[in-house]
């Protein structure tokens, strides 16, 4: 039997029994070193940690009583050495920011795959009390990522250069992104980048297309593949030569590479070696992720 002080313990938060349902039984299969159970709200959430102790707690962002960030604080309070990993699909930058301001073990924005939260729990509860998992070592890391942005920025005389997560959440910038719709950006980059994995799948190849470029009138877009988990894109004006940007895209996400392989768990792979490129789900949540993202335009 094993020895409860070395058991993990796991709580799940979310108001959609399904989706909970659905992250437990995932979980489940990290073994018997993790114990893991779910609550369908916060107020059930904060009953459950004042009276028993948890490593992690798992929440999703959104709920009608209470959102993760609140809950967290009340977390914060009630059992200072539980690590709080938030789960959305509204990410902003805003938010971002308030999780590392928070200090909470990690963050995942939807759509993600179960592989990836598996990958964040395992990281977030190693993590001991007084560690920083963004910040500890981070900020060298942040500047050095910022530097190597901003010089292929310079490189290109770029509009403006993104770095994504794989899910299309925006992690860094440079240039001009005044007017500049960066996060539907994302989603959309993101978007064709999951269905181009499907799409080598289908030719046979369990390899990925490293880069995709958008040609228009105005402006032109090449996104290169980092490492499989992020993707780094350069937005530059039609009189610019798409070869001179792509050497130096590629030559910056070479560089990249070995140091985004530190970054925090909440920056997770979709297309790469955890996702199947056949999979039609996967597949068709990108496409529905599409459909949100033109509704919202039309609603404005």
């Amino acid at each position: 039997m094993k020895n409860n002080s070395q058991l993990k313990k796991v709580l799940v938060v979310d108001d959609e029994f399904e989706v909970a349902s659905a992250l437990v039984e995932n979980l489940n299969s990290l073994g018997d070193n993790f114990s893991i159970e779910m609550v369908n709200s916060a107020e059930e959430a904060l009953t459950k940690i004042r009276n028993e102790r948890y490593d992690l707690l798992l929440t999703d962002y959104k709920m009608p009583d209470m959102n993760g960030l609140v809950l967290a604080k009340a977390i914060r309070k009630a059992s200072p050495d539980t690590q709080v990993v938030l789960m959305t699909g509204y990410g902003t930058a805003e938010i971002r920011n308030k999780v590392k301001d928070m200090e909470l073990g990690g963050y995942i924005d939807k759509p993600f795959t179960m592989a990836q939260i598996i990958k964040v729990v395992k990281r977030a509860v190693e993590n001991t009390q007084g560690e920083d998992p963004f910040r500890s070592g981070e900020l060298s890391l942040e500047k050095s990522m910022d530097e190597h942005i901003s010089k292929l920025l310079a490189d290109t005389n770029a509009t403006c250069v993104l770095l994504l997560s794989s899910g299309g959440y925006l992690i860094e910038t440079a240039g001009k992104t005044n007017g500049l719709n960066a996060p539907g950006v994302g989603a959309l980059v993101a978007a064709n980048f999951a269905a181009s994995a499907a799409l080598a799948k289908l030719l046979g190849s369990n390899s990925i297309f490293k880069s995709s470029y958008h040609e228009g009138p105005d402006y032109n877009i090449y996104a290169h593949d980092i490492n499989g988990e992020l993707l780094l894109v350069v937005i530059f004006n039609s009189t610019i030569k798409p070869g001179f940007v792509w050497h130096f895209a590629k030559q910056a996400a070479t560089t990249l590479a070995p140091l985004v392989e530190k970054q925090p768990p909440e920056i997770g792979g979709l297309y790469g070696d955890q996702f199947d490129a056949a999979d039609e789900d996967a597949v068709a949540t990108w496409l529905m992720s599409l459909d949100l993202l033109d509704d919202e335009e039309h609603d404005e």
